[in-house]
Parts: C-alpha cells; structure tokens; sequence
C-alpha cells in the first residue's frame, strides 16, 4: 500500500508539473502576440473555457 501511495503521490506531482508547462506556455504564446486590451481582456473567458472543454467527456 506504501508503494501505491508513493506511485499515486508521483503521478500528482508529474500532472501538477504538466499543467504548469502548460500555463507557461500559453502565457508565452499571449505575450507573444502582442494583444491589444480587448482582446486580452477576453483572455480570462477563453482560455478557462477552452481548457474546461479538454476534461469533459
């Protein structure tokens, strides 16, 4: 069971780590992008919504 812990505490900590590349590299194709203000502004809308999208079945 210790093992199981050990392999289960593992597999947060490498999804935690995923998600974070992730969030770093949206922040890096935005910033790229150069946006005006409205369209950040709709940053917080899309990119949740969209990402919200991937866990549904």
């Amino acid at each position: 069971m210790a093992l199981r812990a050990g392999v289960e505490e593992r597999r947060v900590r490498i999804a935690e780590q995923q998600c974070n590349l992730i969030a770093q590299a949206i922040q890096t194709i935005l910033d790229g992008l150069k946006l005006t203000p409205a369209q950040a502004k709709l940053i917080s809308q899309i990119v949740p919504a969209t990402l919200r999208e991937l866990t549904e079945d």
